[in-house]
């Protein structure tokens, strides 16, 4: 025996908004409430409400909470008597404007940003049916910016005496992605060698609670560690470590920012078996596969067939040719 069911059926999910905070022109959130009856029913209206929330962990399980967004439509409007629907599947579609400040979707350990539609369905003299979804948002800058901002490698000397550089070959990545992580050192000293390297992939974030200093928070995602017999400064080596399935993706809003970077703490001997480290830091991008995707790939530009050049009422299948240039003489002095 059938039943029934009511649901929501986003047209993209997760949704995108392209651009910065300050610059983003937001987005069309569009998608139907599916409602399926197995027998005729007597309907006041239907609806459908969009919150979005921000929780900050304040102490033990206390959070407060912030709602950022809230907003609701009739997708059935009420009558003076009730609407009787048939015994069949009632789409009711809906399109509404995000607006592009809105920050991203985010669950770190001290704060969350989460979005969720309801729609609801009134009965007379029954119990209401509602049905909830989880509403995604993530941002998708231009890589231009990404590139500008995001060096995705780095350079240094240590002690005056050890040169060195680690870089990535792209400076995004998406989780369960493999990271190439290139490696080499220079000294004209031969006093150091390399027995050790630790990495990391950290995910720093930060935010600002109600009435509160900013908070930072810094999590160790991955980590390896590299035992290496005395080797050549001169020679470079890549190593490989897997991005986590469970990592966050950057985002950057007023509320809270997420950003990653691959932590190297290098550690060295000298001819007198004194232990040295230092750290190097590789700042990358984490992004969704829809985010790389829309990042990474050119704008689609629907094709006309309007012709380039003006064309005549009396023959439109003839092109008028611009008009001629007059020639003029220029002389040299």
């Amino acid at each position: 025996m059938y039943k029934n069911t009511l649901h929501i059926d986003l047209l993209e999910d997760p949704v995108i908004l392209h651009g910065s905070p300050d610059d983003s022109i937001g987005r069309v959130l569009g998608g139907f409430v599916t409602f399926t009856l197995a027998k005729p029913m007597s309907v006041k209206c239907i609806s459908l409400q969009l919150e979005g929330k921000v929780e900050f962990h304040r102490i033990k399980e206390i959070w407060d909470k912030v709602t950022i967004v809230s907003r609701s439509w009739i997708l059935l409007k009420p009558n003076v008597e009730n609407h009787i629907l048939e015994a069949k599947t009632h789409q009711f579609p809906f399109e509404f404007a995000l607006r592009g400040n809105l920050p991203d979707s985010v669950d770190v350990p001290h704060c969350r940003i989460s979005y969720k539609l309801t729609a609801v369905v009134e009965r007379p003299l029954f119990w209401n049916i509602k049905t909830r979804h989880t509403l995604r948002i993530q941002r998708a800058c231009s890589p231009l910016a990404d590139q500008r901002y995001i060096s995705h490698s780095s350079l240094g000397v240590w002690a005056k005496s050890v040169y060195y550089s680690a870089s990535l070959d792209k400076g995004s990545y998406t989780a369960g992605e493999l990271i190439p992580v290139n490696f080499r050192f220079l000294s004209h000293r031969q006093e150091y060698c390399i027995t050790e390297i630790n990495l990391s992939i950290r995910e720093v974030a930060s935010y600002t609670g109600l009435n509160q200093q900013p908070t930072f928070d810094s999590e160790k995602i991955y980590q390896k560690t590299l035992l290496f017999k005395p080797r050549s400064f001169e020679e470079g080596f890549q190593v490989i470590i897997p991005m986590p399935d469970n990592v966050h993706c950057d985002c950057s809003s007023d509320i809270i920012v997420v950003s990653h970077l691959i932590v190297a703490k290098v550690r060295l001997m000298d001819d007198f078996q004194r232990r040295w480290y230092f750290y190097i830091d590789v700042p990358f991008i984490v992004q969704s596969h829809a985010q790389y995707e829309l990042s990474s790939s050119p704008p689609m530009y629907e094709s006309t067939d309007t012709p380039v050049l003006a064309v005549s009422p009396a023959s439109p299948d003839l092109e008028i040719p611009p008009p001629p240039y007059q020639l003029q003489e220029v002389s040299c002095h």
